[in-house]
């Protein structure tokens, strides 16, 4: 069968008769062609399939009846038109604009766009490289305090419901699931520093955890010495709280020490050391810190500045 097109090109299509398919389309005997342009002596098959145009957001498809279309990651048709094949490559006619595109064949098989210095790869499926936020032009930029938003028309995605993003309202909630830095204390940290007095993490923890904790909440900075525990046989505070007087080379009777249980008191008092036991973030019970003997106990950070900077 041939179709003539009012650009004077005309498309050449061929079906064979099988007893058991009926009529079977020939692919490798149908072809496209422009009026002064030679016809396809090279099959269509190789081309047939899906192309990914590298470095952009763009998929040629190539069809057994020699039409094409150039497709985004979301399968939407953005350009179409037919080709036809010579012993060089492919050459696309778009419809409307009548233009043409020549892709060339390397010896590898890829398709080489010359005129855009493009590269177009076989692939099995639209897969897109450039992240989703990225592609769509989202930003992720919502800086909020703790509670429940609505963002309107925003980008939501339900674990168990898909694996993909629905463009929809959606409520997300702020909470707050570790707390290292309790409302005031990093500000009451920096007027301490601010003050001259000398700052140092004692802490039974491992030194590299506790660390990376301070880098991560921004306050490893205001601190003079960090003395970690490096043996786990040790028990309890009062070596840490002596390795700490060492490393400030301050006097017990110039020190405080500032705890939420009752180890950190204890390793206090075994120094001579005078304690501010601390109720904040429910990590000591009640009466713990004065059975433990603390000098005082406070239960607020504007207590605590109180006490450390009168």
């Amino acid at each position: 069968m041939e179709i003539g097109h009012e650009d004077m090109s005309n498309t050449t299509m061929l079906w064979l008769w099988d007893p058991q398919e009926r009529y079977v389309y020939q692919p490798d005997y149908s072809s496209f062609h422009v009026p002064g342009v030679a016809g396809p002596e090279e099959p269509i098959a190789p081309y047939v399939g899906l192309w990914e145009y590298q470095g952009e957001n763009l998929w040629l498809r190539i069809r057994e009846d020699a039409t094409w279309e150039f497709v985004n990651d979301q399968d939407d048709v953005i350009e179409y038109g037919t080709l036809w094949v010579d012993e060089n490559g492919v050459t696309l006619h778009f419809d409307g604009s009548g233009d043409t595109l020549q892709l060339d064949r390397t010896v590898s098989g890829d398709l080489i766009d010359s005129v855009n210095n493009g590269t177009l790869l076989p692939v099995e499926g639209i897969q897109s490289q450039e992240p989703y936020f990225a592609r769509n032009g989202l930003e992720i930029n919502a800086a909020v305090e703790m509670g429940t938003f609505l963002l309107e028309d925003g980008v939501c995605s339900y674990s168990g419901l898909g694996d993909g993003y629905n463009t929809d309202d959606c409520y997300w909630e702020i909470v707050k699931n570790g707390d290292y830095t309790h409302d005031g204390i990093r500000e009451l940290l920096c007027d301490l520093h601010e003050a001259g007095r000398r700052l140092a993490i004692t802490s039974s923890k491992n030194e590299r955890l506790v660390r990376k904790t301070l880098a991560e909440t921004g306050i490893d900075a205001l601190f003079d010495a960090v003395v970690a525990a490096h043996d786990p046989k040790h028990v309890g505070k009062e070596h840490l709280v002596s390795s700490s007087l060492e490393a400030l080379g301050c006097q017990a009777a110039d020190a405080v020490m500032v705890g939420d249980r009752f180890y950190d008191i204890e390793g206090a008092r075994a120094n001579g050391v005078a304690s501010l036991g601390v109720y904040l973030g429910n990590t000591a019970k009640p009466g713990e810190l004065e059975h433990a003997g603390a000098t005082a106990c406070v239960s607020s950070v504007a207590d605590m500045r109180r006490a450390l900077l009168g």
